[in-house]
């Protein structure tokens, strides 16, 4: 729960330390490692609203573990999913310090800082123009995640009124 910003030093250090500077790879762990605190605290929250019966049930039908994860959790948890893929996907996708120490090859530049390079002229003028041009390009695959997602969104909020 400490924000990324107060730890970018160490990690910095420690992706050097384990060549992982300027390479994607290294980027995706550190997305991942930043993204996973709040994905586990929604699927938790998330597992811990379905009701206990529910699994009670499935192992008295003989459902194994999997089979209970897999066919009778799975779809009672998609809004916490959903959610987390959301917020997983935009925080990536919209995240700008953590790309811009980590890279410093121009062909492996996320959008924001790829952005912010191309809209920074001579003496640090800024086309403003383009710069919300190309913002505006950037929310679109945004804006297609959660649209997308929305009907697991009204899926998990009708669930509950239903009767019987």
């Amino acid at each position: 729960m400490i924000p990324f910003q107060a730890v970018l030093t160490p990690v910095f250090l420690e992706m050097h330390f384990l060549h992982l500077l300027n390479s994607l790879i290294g980027l995706a762990l550190f997305y991942t490692a930043f993204n996973l605190p709040f994905g586990v605290y929604v699927m938790r929250n998330s597992f811990l609203a379905v009701p206990r019966e529910i699994v009670d049930a499935a192992r008295v039908d003989g459902a194994s573990a999997t089979t209970t994860l897999v066919s009778v959790l799975r779809p009672l948890v998609l809004p916490g999913i959903a959610t987390t893929t959301l917020y997983a996907f935009l925080f990536s996708w919209t995240e700008f310090l953590g790309a811009l120490t980590l890279m410093t090859n121009d062909g492996l530049f996320t959008l924001p800082v790829a952005l912010s390079n191309v809209e920074t002229g001579t003496y640090g003028a800024v086309n403003y123009g383009l710069l919300v041009a190309g913002a505006v390009i950037a929310m679109v695959p945004c804006i297609v995640v959660y649209v997308a997602l929305q009907r697991y969104y009204v899926r998990g909020l009708v669930s509950g009124a239903l009767k019987g």
